[in-house]
């Protein structure tokens, strides 16, 4: 599965959770496992406020 899918489909996941800190914890816990992965986390949190409606 191209990265890009998979991070579109997790943040829509993560947006239909409770609370954009949480979301913010899966991708930073996700950093963590990975230290090679690049992750924008500024992107991600306007794109979990956009998902969530905020």
């Amino acid at each position: 599965m191209p990265l890009s899918d998979y991070a579109r489909r997790e943040l829509i996941a993560l947006g239909r959770r409770s609370t954009v800190d949480d979301a913010m914890l899966e991708f930073r816990e996700a950093m963590e496992w990975d230290p090679g992965l690049v992750i924008d986390m500024e992107a991600v949190a306007a794109s979990v406020r956009y998902a969530r409606g905020l």
